[in-house]
């Protein structure tokens, strides 16, 4: 870091640019990068393809918003588990199999709460001889508060955890 310099890494890399003395020639070209880490946002959306891989780029993307949060590695991992669950649903149940329909997972803040909600577009459909799993049972023990509301144009499962050792104001 710079004492006393610009914050914006455009005007600071010109700054320390600037200072180099040209006189002295280079061996070899200069490269500069700087870097401005930025407070997470409030949300975090993505819409994703009813796949299978989708759930894997979900986790990535909410672990990263969640940790620059200030969530801890438990809290993260249990608020995977459940968000994973409810894409999971979504894919197996709510598209069929070839639809590349999106579903949208939608991660916001609320005081020391995050709130998780997915949503399809599809029609709840079960598998043949396909009993209620054990998914909306894991994520009501993982999540203060589970509500999921079927409809005519789709599922919304709106899943809220407050982060104990976050530091979201």
């Amino acid at each position: 870091s710079v004492d006393g310099g610009p914050v914006e890494p455009e005007e600071l890399c010109q700054r320390v640019l600037g200072s180099l003395d040209s006189r002295v020639g280079f061996r070899d070209d200069l490269a500069l990068l700087a870097i401005q880490l930025t407070p997470p946002g409030e949300s975090l959306v993505a819409s994703l393809p009813a796949r299978p891989s989708s759930v894997a780029s979900m986790r990535r993307s909410i672990s990263q918003w969640l940790r620059s949060a200030g969530a801890d590695e438990v809290e993260i991992y249990e608020i995977l588990l459940a968000c994973g669950e409810a894409c999971v649903n979504t894919i197996a149940h709510a598209h069929s199999a070839v639809s590349d329909a999106p579903f949208e997972v939608r991660a916001t803040r609320e005081g020391s709460d995050v709130v998780v909600v997915v949503r399809d577009t599809g029609r709840w459909r079960f598998a043949p001889g396909e009993g209620r799993g054990r998914g909306l049972a894991l994520m009501r023990e993982l999540m203060d508060d589970v509500q999921v509301r079927p409809g005519d144009e789709g599922t919304v499962v709106t899943m809220r955890r407050r982060l104990d050792h976050a530091s979201i104001k």
